[in-house]
């Protein structure tokens, strides 16, 4: 890992359980500072709390986030802008998947709306943050799931064609095309922007589609012997966001903290610049309200 992490500032989405609280440990313990999103606001402060005392020259802050509302993302976008000059590494772990179909507050599917447009509006509101920074991060989780996606015939799923593993599957492929869009725009600002994949883990992921849809969940895997603890899972998020053997690699698709090969539909270049300007639209961005638009290009 990094020797010079000390009180780097890093973003973590989805902050308070799972993969992105394991994740916030390994990083406060290298010396990161952190800024911890989330929408429970009783888990957050008391994560804050607790890394508090453990690591007492760290600085830790819960900013509350639901990342499946606009409102909500630019809130949180504000309050780190009040709050730091710089972000160093930023996280994009938060994720969910609903079994029935429900709209997010903007009138977008919720799956898709929470685990890509709430990422790629946050994003790009923190930008101008990450650019102040040499040597930034941007790490984006992804999935296998991915792999199931063979074609795209729209992004938005309606109450009618909502099946829940093709949406789930669509936002995954959503994720890895967005990391590697920013790859090819920030490269010539070398901020780093890769996706990983963390593997399929022991966490209360799928728990807010109610008690008997997780243990499902958790017995099918189970069986299969697929489940990974989430400290393990963590260890490739926190690779691929500060190790020395990550430096200068960017558009990249790490699992089990090494260089894997993602599908080919993940590598279409076409197919993200059709994803990202339809986010553009469907996330309201511009000029006037996305600071970082001139420096990065992002129509």
């Amino acid at each position: 890992m990094s020797n010079s992490t000390s009180n780097r500032l890093c973003v973590i989405t989805g902050a308070t359980a799972g993969i992105g609280r394991a994740s916030a440990l390994a990083l406060a313990a290298l010396g990161f500072d952190l800024i911890l999103l989330g929408r429970s606001e009783r888990r957050g402060k008391r994560l804050q709390d607790s890394l508090s005392r453990r690591h007492r020259t760290g600085r830790f802050e819960y900013v509350p986030c639901d990342l499946s509302s606009f409102g909500s993302v630019r809130e949180a976008a504000k309050r780190i802008h009040e709050d730091r000059s710089n972000i160093d590494v930023l996280i994009n772990n938060a994720g969910a998947r609903f079994d029935r179909y429900e709209e997010s507050v903007d009138g977008f599917e919720l799956t898709f709306a929470t685990n890509h447009l709430g990422h790629f509006l946050l994003t790009s509101l923190l930008l101008d943050r990450i650019l102040e920074t040499r040597d930034a991060r941007i790490v984006t989780l992804s999935s296998q799931r991915h792999r199931y996606v063979e074609h795209v015939k729209t992004w938005l799923a309606t109450r009618e064609s909502f099946d829940r593993w093709d949406v789930y599957s669509k936002t995954k492929l959503a994720n890895t095309l967005f990391a590697f869009e920013l790859a090819r725009r920030l490269q010539t600002a070398l901020v780093l922007s890769n996706a990983v994949d963390p593997g399929i883990v022991a966490s209360k992921f799928a728990r807010n589609n109610g008690p008997i849809a997780w243990t499902k969940h958790i017995v099918w895997n189970l069986i299969h012997r697929q489940l990974i603890s989430c400290a393990h899972a963590a260890q490739t998020v926190v690779y691929a966001a500060a190790s020395q053997e990550a430096k200068g690699k960017t558009g990249k698709y790490f699992y089990e903290q090494s260089e894997a090969k993602p599908s080919a539909l993940a590598l279409d270049a076409g197919l993200a610049r059709q994803l990202w300007k339809c986010s553009l639209e469907w996330t309201g961005l511009n000029r006037k309200n996305c600071p970082a638009w001139a420096i990065v290009g992002m129509d």
